[in-house]
């Protein structure tokens, strides 16, 4: 993790930053890509010639996508729930370096990290990380055959991480999950000209399309279909008790459900 502190943020600076990370780490041209937000320091001209200078390609955060870039918000939050961490504002520049620092080696040196098998970042940039895997798997096979009655299945899994991706979970779900029907604004009408009820808009289609044509509202604003659910019971007669709940279809409906809903369980605010 390449770092600097600085009293403000500009281009020259962040492309100061990057010369420093290349010249220490030996990075070659071509060889890493540097995804950052779309703030102006990150897209000075400045910056963006001294990335194409070093063979950097820049890459930059979708807008108003807040976690496009997880890796840097994970390194934030971890930094930020330190039990170090400072309560208040640095007293000085000098103060800052110094606690970034300290911060900086015992996340490259100490902290082993969860999402490549539990071994510190500097033990995985210097590919130490697969000589260590291999000791577990060995360490942990040797106890299983010890106390096979410990384990009910395998041993953990110690296999080299050999690429981590942005957002995958994200990225499977949108995958995996089924395209939804599209649902009516809240306060549409019906085919009819009355409004859809909650189950209705919950669903998408009128509910009179399951249990026939709607009916006038009985008293306490429940329709005769709610107060007799279909015969069988069970999700049928669940799916009509949600359609007969209604929206209020006047301004003094809702104030009349407002002021029921502040007066307290005891009785009306008279008593």
């Amino acid at each position: 993790m390449g770092w600097q502190v600085y009293e403000s943020e500009s281009s020259e600076l962040a492309a100061e930053v990057m010369r420093d990370i290349c010249a220490r780490e030996n990075i070659a041209p071509d060889q890493v890509v540097l995804h950052s937000d779309n703030g102006s320091p990150m897209k000075g001209a400045t910056m963006l010639a001294t990335l194409q200078a070093l063979g950097v390609v820049p890459s930059f955060s979708r807008p108003a996508v807040s976690n496009d870039n997880p890796h840097s918000e994970s390194l934030f939050k971890t930094l930020k729930y330190r039990p170090q961490y400072p309560s208040r504002a640095f007293e000085s520049l000098l103060a800052a370096r110094q606690w970034v620092q300290a911060f900086a080696n015992w996340y490259n040196h100490e902290h082993r990290h969860s999402a490549i098998r539990f071994v510190t970042p500097h033990e995985r940039h210097a590919g130490l990380d697969d000589a260590l895997l291999c000791k577990r798997i060995e360490v942990y096979e040797a106890a299983k055959a010890r106390h096979p009655q410990r384990w009910s299945g395998p041993t953990r899994n110690w296999q080299p991480v050999c690429e981590v991706h942005l957002n995958p979970e994200q990225q499977v779900k949108a995958e995996n999950q089924p395209e939804l029907p599209k649902q009516p604004a809240l306060g549409a009408q019906s085919e009819s000209g009355s409004p859809l009820s909650f189950g209705q808009h919950c669903r998408g289609e009128p509910a009179r399309r399951r249990w026939g044509a709607a009916s006038p509202q009985g008293a306490g604003g429940r329709s005769p279909a709610a107060q007799e659910p279909p015969a069988g019971g069970g999700q049928d007669a669940l799916l009509a008790s949600t359609a007969a709940i209604t929206i209020a279809p006047n301004l003094d409906s809702c104030l009349q459900n407002e002021h029921l809903l502040k007066q307290p369980k005891g009785g009306s605010n008279n008593d």
